[in-house]
């Protein structure tokens, strides 16, 4: 009888997935998208009730700006000893001057604002940089005014604030489909960053068949590999396997505004 290893034997039963990596760490097991109902589907399931929820930024007229933190003593929130990241202003502050006011260090990334460096207030410093999957030139921007910028991924960001080892309380983006930049790099390459991220706010450029931001339907529709539909249900997993559990969903169409949060194990520490 042939040995269950044998290469080139696939057939049903004979090979178990691996439970862990090269390196012996556990492995994320992940399901490849089956229909779109199945991705729409998750944004009808958080996965964790926050009992103090709270919106931050956003005005009366303009909703747009709206990013919600849940307080939960476990959920890690540290008030006011609290870092925040934030990718994507288009010179809307409401956000980050909300968060400022709580006593939060806020570091602002978004260079399509086209202002140098410079600290706005005594906790907010603003950075001309974007964020992608590496130190480049990246055509991104809003509607008419696209153009090339600077970018760099999340690993140099954190190492050029000193952060790396340090805690990052909220990070927030909303970077029109440059997240997805975002999460293939970190979660591919460093995802032992995430570890030290205790609440990540999200828009999620994913359309309404899969088109992203700039309107032309994928190709052979939402599941094929021009749609952003398993792309980010992929990525959606590799959070939920990092501990990341989904808190809160606005819709904003034809995106979803998403909260996921990492619990803390104990109150100690940071």
């Amino acid at each position: 009888m042939d040995s269950p290893s044998t290469p080139g034997d696939w057939r049903p039963g004979r090979h178990q997935a691996r439970k862990t990596d090269l390196l012996g760490r556990p492995r994320c097991q992940t399901k490849a998208l089956e229909n779109a109902g199945e991705f729409w589907n998750y944004f009808n399931n958080t996965e964790y009730r926050c009992q103090d929820l709270r919106g931050f930024g956003g005005r009366k007229y303009n909703k747009d700006g709206l990013k919600y933190v849940c307080m939960d003593p476990g959920l890690g929130m540290r008030v006011p000893n609290c870092t925040v990241l934030s990718f994507g202003v288009n010179n809307e502050w409401a956000f980050e001057d909300d968060m400022a006011a709580i006593g939060c260090k806020v570091h602002a990334f978004d260079p399509t604002m086209r202002q140098t460096d410079h600290q706005r207030s005594e906790n907010i410093y603003f950075h001309q940089l974007g964020i992608g999957d590496g130190r480049a030139l990246r055509k991104i921007g809003m509607d008419a005014d696209i153009d090339y910028f600077q970018v760099d991924k999340y690993e140099n960001i954190l190492a050029h604030l000193g952060l790396l080892d340090s805690p990052i309380h909220y990070l927030k983006m909303d970077v029109e489909l440059s997240e997805l930049e975002f999460l293939r790099d970190v979660l591919r390459n460093s995802p032992q960053l995430l570890l030290n991220v205790r609440q990540i706010g999200m828009e999620v450029h994913h359309g309404m068949k899969g088109e992203g931001v700039h309107g032309m339907e994928p190709l052979a529709g939402p599941l094929s590999p021009t749609s952003t539909f398993p792309l980010f249900y992929q990525h959606f997993q590799e959070l939920r396997c990092l501990g990341f559990e989904l808190i809160h969903v606005r819709p904003n169409l034809p995106w979803h505004e998403l909260l996921w949060g990492r619990r803390q194990q104990t109150q100690g520490g940071h």
